[in-house]
């Protein structure tokens, strides 16, 4: 029953999206993609909290230490919460998707996040933080004793720059509402208006070719 009513939802969103929207169906990939699509986000979402999480619990250490910590340390604070947070997700959402009736559900999430767009920019903004706070934290953590764990360090580092992409993602998305709120009736109404004519043109030109 709930995959035939799953079904029957993806049905009925391809028949009122746009064409281009209607090109993604994530029940035509193979199952593996599938899955894989949707544990790539749940350990994104570890990183992420693992990064606000890990922040929060060296800043505890450092307050609570009687002298300068360094900033390795700093950084394999942070890492192990990271790492801790991805582990744990990870976990949580195989135990998830283990328990679902069919393929089914797991589609319908990948076809939500797909055409989520603000998730899908906070996610991109997420990763691209992650990798440059990667690359700050190596740096960083050169020379650093090995005892130190400097791979925990760039683990942190990531965590960070993925926290920090969040933070300025959802303040760009709230931004963004505001304005539209903002917007009178009736200029809306012409936005939505021209975004249907040019998706129309555009599924035209496609057609043609």
């Amino acid at each position: 029953m709930e995959g035939l009513r799953l079904k029957d939802v993806r049905l009925s969103r391809f028949a009122a999206a746009s064409p281009d929207e209607a090109a993604f169906d994530p029940a035509a990939l193979p199952a593996w993609q599938s899955y894989a699509l949707l544990t790539s986000h749940i350990g994104q979402k570890g990183l992420q909290a693992g990064g606000v999480f890990g922040a929060l619990y060296a800043g505890v250490r450092v307050a609570l230490s009687k002298g300068q910590r360094p900033v390795h340390a700093v950084l394999t604070d942070v890492g192990l919460t990271t790492a801790g947070m991805v582990a744990i997700s990870l976990g949580l959402g195989a135990y998830k998707m283990a328990g679902f009736e069919s393929r089914d559900s797991v589609d319908d999430r990948v076809y939500k996040l797909h055409y989520n767009e603000g998730q899908a920019f906070v996610d991109r903004l997420a990763g691209y933080s992650a990798v440059v706070g990667a690359g700050v934290a190596a740096l960083m953590v050169l020379g650093a004793p090995p005892q130190a764990a400097p791979l925990l360090g760039v683990v942190g580092g990531a965590g960070l720059g993925a926290a920090g992409g969040v933070l300025v993602g959802m303040a760009a998305i709230r931004d963004e509402k505001t304005a539209e709120r903002k917007m009178p009736s009736w200029a809306a109404t012409i936005k939505d208006r021209a975004v249907i004519a040019g998706q129309k043109i555009k599924h035209e030109l496609v057609s043609k070719d």
